[in-house]
């Protein structure tokens, strides 16, 4: 695994506005889950994150103006953009082409065209770069920095990536905390290995694309059927 991208500038500044970043992403996720039912829109989705998306786009590019910082600190740069995307559509497309065959195999039934292009947009710009540029760009490279340590960067910015999809998911299914991670505990650690995952292919360009590219299809490949 290659981390080329210099970490040992960033201190408990840093670390701060990570855990901060965090809290506001999962503060806002909480919100949206509590009035989920009017936040329903005409959307083929059904329901809109774009006001959340929004925010948070907005506060990480203000705090990387506030700490000076480019934007290639969060792994959006051109270096590799070919290679970081060629790699990202591989792996996609095989997870995606796995889904499509045991699907069909199970008899699933697919919600269109009209949801597949929806659901690419919302994937993309709502859900997965978003995540990608907070967890992986973002909250990954400061706690590595500030800790002096990739491995226990990775586990800590792991486990917040898994909690960030609690509140949300247990409100919408009308449960509480400890019945939820009953519930959806198989789903929580495979959330952590997403994470592992993702982080490798973050590193293996330190390019945002391959592991956005990724999220979008391995997310797709779970809602495409029904």
């Amino acid at each position: 695994m290659n981390f080329k991208i210099s970490v040992t500038k960033y201190n408990r500044i840093d670390f701060i506005f990570a855990t901060a970043l965090f809290l506001f992403n999962t503060l806002l996720l909480i919100l949206f889950a509590r009035y989920y039912n009017s936040f329903l829109t005409i959307s083929i989705l059904g329901y809109s994150f774009k006001e959340s998306a929004i925010f948070l786009y907005v506060v990480l590019f203000v705090i990387l103006i506030l700490r000076k910082q480019k934007l290639e600190s969060i792994g959006i740069t051109n270096r590799n953009i070919w290679k970081s995307s060629l790699l990202g559509l591989v792996i996609g497309l095989g997870i995606l082409i796995s889904a499509i065959i045991i699907s069909v195999i199970n008899n699933l039934a697919f919600r269109g065209i009209e949801y597949l292009v929806y659901g690419i947009i919302f994937y993309t710009f709502e859900i997965a770069l978003i995540e990608e540029l907070i967890f992986r760009g973002f909250i990954l490279t400061r706690f590595v920095g500030f800790f002096k340590s990739k491995a226990l960067g990775i586990v800590l910015s792991g486990v917040l990536f898994m909690l960030m999809h609690i509140p949300f998911q247990m409100a919408i299914h009308h449960m509480g905390l400890i019945e939820f991670i009953r519930y959806d505990i198989v789903h929580l650690l495979l959330t952590f290995v997403y994470h592992l995952m993702f982080t490798v292919l973050f590193f293996k360009y330190n390019n945002i694309m391959t592991p956005m590219i990724v999220h979008i299809f391995l997310n797709l490949s779970f809602l495409l059927f029904v």
